[in-house]
């Protein structure tokens, strides 16, 4: 499931949730009951899952110093371009957030094969 679909999901959930909690919706006291006890477990569900991927990018910003005075670099090409002389200072580009984040982008679509 993507970000998006996620987050979308979560919406829908939370407004469901708020729904039945008011009132607005009416089934039997039975199904009403598990259905409000299965969103509350999908809300915390997503919530945990979000806060993993949100401590996971805090602690890569940090081991990769994104951010701070130091910088970390990303070889665009490669390496064997050092023993032919062609390698260039615009052949790197600055490690940043960006690239955190297709980090973690790509660690969500492993967890969903």
């Amino acid at each position: 499931m993507s970000n998006e679909e996620r987050l979308s999901l979560n919406n829908y959930l939370e407004d469901l949730y708020q729904a039945m909690q008011i009132g607005d919706i009416v089934f039997e006291a039975k199904d009403s009951f598990e259905l409000y006890n299965l969103i509350n477990e999908m809300l915390e569900e997503n919530k945990k899952y979000k806060e993993v991927i949100d401590n996971l990018k805090d602690k890569l910003m940090e081991y990769f110093e994104v951010g701070r005075d130091s910088y970390f670099y990303v070889l665009t090409r490669d390496k064997s371009a050092f023993d032919y002389g062609t390698m260039y200072f615009d052949d790197f580009i600055e490690f940043s957030e960006e690239q955190v984040d297709d980090i973690i982008g790509f660690l969500k679509e492993v967890e969903h094969e």
